[in-house]
């Protein structure tokens, strides 16, 4: 299946060309990839307008908004704390750029952060 018109909408008039031939599964997954991007940006730039030296908290840190998030957010300067629930999540996340991570399996959340 390929792509009938290779110009795509998206939300916050941003829009995405692609050329004819792209298939549309290959199309898909490289709009995706870029959603999370723009999804991450929204959250951690727009709504949470974070500032270099805050602290922020990010759950669901090896999806890949979460892992945009941390990756934005080290960007603006923030000091990132990951959530992970396996302990198999622990490398990915601090090559990810976390400077704490917090696995709920061994730690109450609330323990595991100053309120």
């Amino acid at each position: 299946m390929h792509l009938k018109n290779p110009k795509l909408p998206l939300r916050f008039g941003i829009s995405l060309k692609f050329p004819f031939s792209l298939k549309l599964g290959l199309a898909l997954s490289l709009l995706s990839v870029g959603v999370s991007y723009v999804t991450a940006w929204l959250c951690v730039v727009d709504a949470a307008q974070v500032q270099p030296g805050e602290t922020r908290l990010v759950i669901g840190a090896t999806s890949a908004v979460g892992s945009a998030a941390t990756q934005i957010a080290k960007w603006k300067g923030v000091k990132v704390f990951n959530v992970i629930r396996p302990q198999s999540d622990w490398e990915f996340v601090k090559e990810n750029g976390a400077d704490e991570i917090i696995n709920i399996q061994d730690t109450e959340l609330s323990s595991a952060i100053a309120l």
